[in-house]
């Protein structure tokens, strides 16, 4: 059975910078067609990682592999399958990836999104556009309105030619002739198979970002769901760590650190960003990195009027050694 770590970031900028010691001026990066397990996907890469992207599946990032380990979760059950929303009857098909969702969710109200649900934000199909080729390549993935939330999302995906660092820049925009309030949150499943046996999930697999000093929580996180003894939260040196460990809880930090890390002891690789919520748009400051064994991270919700769009920039760097 494959096992999966859900991790999600509000839609604002990840800055992280690797230093390089020395620049090679023939790197380069490419964009090319291809077939990922089934699916017609698009590649781009350059000499350290591909990343893969089907724009059927929500213009997802189905998988990003960096010196041959396989980050992403992809699930083994819909491998080459596609269930369009017209035909789910409401469900939702869990084919892993990295993808763009509302907040917030639940089903109280028209002012929440019902999901995880097929939808066209997770499962539309998006129109894919390259907007360049070198140093940096770079595609735009602009996705159907949803007639239920009113929100219409656009994803740039960027790789340069000379760094393991993926870039995106995503849009929120309002496609009614109304106001309407959202959030929006990048989710990243990741692969938490033992690399030795994948029948069993990865017992040296964490998530690690700094506590907030002036938390408004007691003990500087949130039980949401789940235990609140739960062993797999602790915090040390003021760090607050999650051992993941095949539970699915929910814990809430109201961290403003700016970064954080997701780590793979067993195979010595590592996903890593910095967060920064820009002024201009309006936002508290105050992230909330919310993990589920799952992981999301929220933050203040945007009034916008018809046809208005709010974007935000991430970075994510990837990482071997120990």
């Amino acid at each position: 059975m494959k096992r999966f770590f859900t991790l999600g970031l509000i839609s604002v900028s990840l800055l992280a910078r690797p230093s390089f010691a020395q620049e090679v001026l023939h790197r380069t990066c490419n964009i090319k067609s291809t077939t990922f397990e089934g699916w017609a996907a698009e590649e781009i890469s350059n000499e350290w990682l591909p990343l893969t992207i089907v724009k059927q599946l929500g213009g997802r990032l189905i998988q990003v592999s960096f010196a041959g380990h396989p980050y992403l979760f992809v699930n083994p059950k819909y491998k080459g399958k596609y269930i369009p929303p017209t035909q789910a009857n409401g469900k939702w098909f869990n084919y892993g990836g990295d993808k763009l969702w509302p907040l917030p969710e639940g089903r109280d109200d028209a002012e929440h999104w019902a999901g995880p649900v097929s939808d066209v934000l997770d499962d539309g199909t998006y129109d894919l556009k390259v907007i360049s080729q070198g140093p940096v390549c770079a595609v735009r993935l602009d996705g159907p309105a949803d007639p239920t939330t009113g929100l219409q999302y656009s994803r740039e995906i960027a790789l340069p030619s000379n760094s393991p660092q993926i870039s995106f820049h995503a849009v929120m925009r309002n496609a009614t002739g109304h106001r309407i309030r959202w959030s929006v949150q990048s989710v990243t499943q990741y692969d938490t198979s033992d690399i030795h046996n994948p029948a069993e999930y990865n017992r040296n697999f964490w998530a690690l970002t700094q506590i907030n000093p002036l938390s408004a929580y007691f003990t500087r996180y949130q039980v949401r769901n789940g235990l609140a003894d739960d062993p797999s939260f602790s915090v040390r040196d003021d760090l607050f760590k999650l051992h993941w460990t095949y539970l699915e809880n929910e814990v809430w930090l109201d961290s403003t650190a700016g970064w954080l890390a997701v780590v793979d002891g067993e195979s010595q690789f590592a996903m890593v960003g910095t967060l920064s919520i820009p002024q201009e748009l309006g936002l508290s400051g105050r992230s909330i990195a919310d993990f589920l064994q799952e992981w999301h991270n929220a933050g203040a919700e945007r009034e916008g009027q018809p046809g208005t769009a709010f974007f935000g920039r991430r970075k994510r760097s990837l990482l071997h050694g120990n």
